[in-house]
């Protein structure tokens, strides 16, 4: 599954995972390869996956995918209000060159100065999931 996004600041970010989709919800799905990971088109960043106990899971009925132990979570009505979760740093990897978790945050979600500060929700411009093969 590919996930793009944009936020309400205009990053271009999305999440990848070779898991499928299951029926249901609630409960972690694992990546033993590592193969699930997150990114930043804007930024050129790449998140791999170091916990694969949390690689991925699909929240109760209204809300998104969720990557990581919150990571990057989509929320309920994503596209109209500021529900979807960004805590960077619990499952993936966070790139050398950010000093600070917060910083790592904020430069992939494309927020400026102080508007957000770590685990901010934010709205989501736009989104699509993909089903890859």
């Amino acid at each position: 599954m590919l996930i793009l996004a944009k936020t309400e600041f205009d990053s271009v970010i999305g999440a990848f995972t070779p898991l499928s989709i299951k029926k249901g919800y609630g409960g972690h799905q694992s990546d033993k390869k590592g193969f699930t990971f997150l990114f930043s088109l804007t930024n050129e960043d790449k998140y791999s996956l170091t916990n694969n106990k949390k690689a991925f899971e699909i929240t109760p009925i209204g809300s998104g995918p969720s990557f990581g132990d919150k990571d990057f979570s989509i929320g309920n009505n994503a596209s109209t209000m500021q529900t979807s979760r960004f805590d960077l740093g619990n499952t993936f990897q966070i790139p050398e060159k950010y000093e600070s978790k917060q910083e790592a945050i904020k430069s992939f979600i494309g927020a400026k100065g102080n508007e957000k500060q770590v685990n901010s929700m934010i709205r989501l411009k736009e989104w699509e999931v993909f089903q890859v093969y």
